[in-house]
């Protein structure tokens, strides 16, 4: 199995140090691929000629690079011919969205066929991307699985790592409830669709414990031994509007599909659990 990674980000490096070891060869794109020094693995430019060349005897593709400011995919920009002129060689091409795409939907739960209701440009554009690439699917046969993917936490990126950092403030609006996955968990249900493809299906990637935002950053500061962080008004003036965009929505997103065709048990099913196995290699950073 040859695997590339058009997207070389926090998810793609992860997936990728999980292929090499399981054996299989890999390659990814970057705009700046001298930076990025990963034994074993082929790392490209995003340049039509190198990927052309790449794609020789590729079987699998995963796509994380999100809609460039003016809506447009640059992976469909650069690339929709040849892949459709490549289609026989692929078994499973992934398209990595978001949750985002269901805006807000007043603390309910929302499954892969709930309304979208995206309130941010990023979102929408990320909705019409979703779009183009099933409609490869359907037209072209091209086998593309959309994963919507909740809030990515992990090494190096989740709540100890920022408190120990010394950001000891967090964003707080009541009622809110906001859900996250592990990368790892990410990682694992990609690879068992990898085993298992449903092909032109959408798959929520999210834990069993959607909580408001605040809760996770109490609970980091708990396990730290520290003060709790002062909580910031989500309507703060101070903050940016990307940042504010964040919490104008408010849902809990369903994993059942998840868990039914792809990862019944999660490696770590909730923040507490994640937290608690991250806290000792966040704070010998």
């Amino acid at each position: 199995m040859k695997i590339g990674l058009l997207g070389y980000g926090y998810t793609a490096n992860f997936f990728a140090q999980r292929l090499v070891a399981l054996g299989h060869d890999v390659w990814g794109t970057s705009r700046n691929p001298s930076i990025i020094k990963q034994p074993n693995i082929t790392i490209i430019n995003f340049d039509l000629t190198e990927i052309i060349a790449a794609l020789q005897q590729t079987t699998h593709l995963l796509i994380s690079i999100p809609p460039n400011n003016t809506g447009k995919d640059p992976c469909l920009d650069l690339l929709d011919e040849v892949l459709i002129s490549h289609k026989n060689q692929f078994q499973w091409i992934a398209y990595l969205s978001s949750t985002g795409v269901y805006g807000d939907h007043h603390g309910q739960w929302v499954d892969e066929n709930s309304s979208c209701n995206a309130n941010s440009f990023r979102n929408k554009y990320r909705r019409q991307v979703e779009q183009a690439w099933l409609a490869n699917y359907h037209l072209h046969h091209l086998p593309i699985i959309i994963f919507r993917l909740a809030g990515i936490y992990g090494p190096n990126r989740n709540s100890i790592a920022r408190l120990h950092k010394g950001k000891r403030t967090s964003v707080y609006k009541k009622d809110l409830f906001f859900s996250r996955i592990h990368v790892l968990d990410i990682c694992e249900a990609l690879l068992q669709s990898i085993y298992k493809p449903m092909l032109g299906e959408v798959f929520n990637l999210a834990d069993d414990m959607p909580c408001n935002p605040y809760d996770v950053d109490c609970y980091a500061a708990k396990l730290l031994e520290i003060s709790a962080p002062q909580a910031i008004d989500a309507n703060d003036a101070s903050l940016s509007t990307m940042a504010k965009s964040f919490y104008i929505s408010n849902k809990k997103v369903s994993n059942t599909k998840m868990k039914k065709f792809l990862l019944p048990k999660l490696l770590y099913s909730n923040y507490k659990i994640g937290l608690r196995a991250l806290l000792n290699t966040e704070t010998n950073l």
